[in-house]
């Protein structure tokens, strides 16, 4: 049985590497700039974040017809599958219907294709948590977030310097038409590894209770509804701005893709990097203290686009690496606290019904972020020496509309989790070498300090990152799959 699990989290690692080379190709600039080539304006910008978004709902019904017929390998899979092959239709679009309004017809397969991806994922989520030990859960799709991290790297560069060649060529089409070929080849890839991944047994299915009952009953739990609260206050002024990051630099600022790549590999290098930092803290602390530091983190990132100097690279890159330390966090956090807070019973309806209403937020606050972007298109004036647009209003007011989520936050409740000083303390912050330094320079005898010093075996360390090989020793797509949040929204 370990054999298998272990077989079965190897060929994970390698669908979430397919699914993520898919996912790269077609969202962020390289979504932005095709939807620009079809002619999109403001708010249709504004639609390729809510359309998704608000396609979530359908996983209130795949999660009842899963709980009803327990097939949640096959949803997933071909729901999946077919999802990603529906971009072969969007990118021949041009030259099967030249002359009708390719943005319009882009949108309606663009929204079958997440709903039918969006079917699956309550099966992908149960499938996954049966599959995965607990004990190494934070590491695994840590682990899974940083192998399927290192191909969005690879092809975010390949992308930029492929549309970047074609539109010197004046033919930034034939750029757009090899990179979504290449992204229906990965999605058929990620389909082959899905199949190839074993499904734990099941409990035979269940009469589930009337609708009513199964929708109402998620809002019983105390601290689900807590935890709801908190993403959907979250979730609102992110879907507000997210649209406009990728559209401000094509736009705006006027870069070439080549160099808007290298915004997202830098975060992607980032999220190499501190992914099993954050995997490990959520297994040793739990995941209410990395939340609260993680959201603390991303609530300022839309400043840098806000107040960033037309003539300046660095405040764009460092909003990039940012993002890359703080969203991974935040969503291997949520995405665990998740599972941990629902019930095995009916844990398909409380994460569904989750991802609806935050799908459902999205997509309010996206066509609220379009609507103002449309009448605020006129807005230019400078101050301070800096020139703003309508773009930058509403990145300052993301990051404004996001500090209250943090007072919500601390209301959660996870008995398990250490306080979130106690994080800080051991694992950012060495306190008993801190005070032995300071005590030294300080001359303070060491009796007045040793009311404070920690002992040293007690702090935790980083050593050891996982392998994939290591991953089921007995010793996610997590929310960065189609299940994630929406895309780091910088």
């Amino acid at each position: 049985m370990e054999t298998i699990t272990r077989r079965g989290l190897k060929f994970s690692l390698w669908e979430g590497a397919s699914a993520s080379v898919h996912m790269t190709l077609t969202s962020g600039a390289f979504l932005t700039g095709y939807a620009l080539l079809l002619g999109a304006n403001d708010f249709e910008l504004s639609l390729l974040l809510a359309l998704p978004m608000l396609m979530q709902g359908m996983q209130l019904p795949g999660a009842y017809f899963i709980e009803r017929s327990g097939h949640r390998k096959t949803l997933t899979r071909w729901g999946a599958g077919i999802s990603r092959l529906l971009w072969l239709p969007m990118v021949l679009l041009p030259l099967l219907l030249p002359d009708w309004p390719h943005i319009g017809f882009f949108l309606v397969l663009f929204t079958l294709a997440h709903l039918l991806m969006q079917l699956g994922v309550p099966g992908w989520i149960t499938w996954m948590a049966d599959l995965v030990p607990r004990q190494i859960r934070g590491r695994y799709f840590s682990q899974r977030n940083r192998f399927a991290g290192g191909f969005a790297i690879g092809v975010s560069l390949l992308g930029g310097i492929v549309l970047d060649f074609f539109r010197e060529k004046d033919s930034a089409y034939d750029g757009y038409l090899v990179l979504f070929l290449l992204a229906c080849t990965a999605g058929l890839a990620a389909f082959f590894f899905l199949g190839k991944q074993p499904e734990p047994p099941q409990a035979d299915p269940q009469p589930l209770p009337p609708l009513s009952t199964y929708l109402s009953r998620p809002f019983q739990n105390k601290n689900y509804r807590r935890i709801l609260t908190f993403y959907l206050a979250l979730l609102f002024p992110v879907g507000i701005s997210a649209p406009y990051f990728s559209a401000h630099l094509i736009k705006v600022l006027e870069w070439d893709f080549r160099l808007v790549a290298a915004t997202s590999i830098g975060t992607s290098i980032v999220s190499l990097i501190v992914e099993p930092i954050w995997g490990k803290l959520v297994d040793r602390h739990g995941h209410r203290p990395v939340l609260i530091l993680c959201t603390i983190g991303i609530t300022h990132l839309p400043i840098y686009y806000a107040f960033g100097p037309y003539d300046l690279y660095w405040p764009f890159f460092a909003n990039a690496l940012l993002a890359g330390a703080f969203w991974p966090g935040l969503n291997l956090a949520m995405f665990g606290l998740l599972l941990e807070t629902t019930p095995q019973e009916g844990k398909a309806g409380f994460l569904a019904v989750q991802a609806t209403l935050n799908g459902f937020m999205n997509f309010l606050a996206s066509g609220l972020g379009g609507i103002l972007a449309l009448w605020l298109a006129s807005v230019h004036f400078e101050w301070n020496g800096l020139l703003f647009n309508n773009y930058q209003i509403l990145f300052f007011l993301s990051a404004m509309l996001r500090v209250p989520s943090l007072l919500l936050l601390l209301r959660i409740s996870e008995p398990t989790a250490t306080r979130t000083y106690v994080l800080v303390r051991r694992a950012f912050i060495p306190l008993d070498r801190t005070i032995s330094f300071g005590r030294h320079i300080l001359a303070i005898p060491k009796g007045k300090a040793s009311h404070i010093k920690e002992n040293k075996n007690s702090s935790d360390s980083f050593a050891g990152q996982i392998s994939p090989s290591s991953v089921v020793s007995p010793d996610r797509q997590a929310e960065q799959d189609q299940t994630r949040s929406p895309n780091p929204d910088q």
